[in-house]
């Protein structure tokens, strides 16, 4: 079954378009998981060296 041309091209826009938000969003979330992972790593209480 062959895809009509006028179809295909009305949508052509919408792939780039989705992968534009999509990388954008996973960057958010990394950028969130390692601020957190950053947080939990440096906010340690200091053990008194006794």
């Amino acid at each position: 079954m062959a895809v009509s041309p006028a179809w295909d091209s009305s949508l052509a826009w919408l792939s780039p378009l989705l992968f534009s938000a999509g990388t954008a969003l996973s960057g958010l979330f990394n950028a969130v998981l390692l601020g957190l992972l950053a947080r939990r790593l440096t906010t340690r209480e200091p053990h008194p060296a006794a």
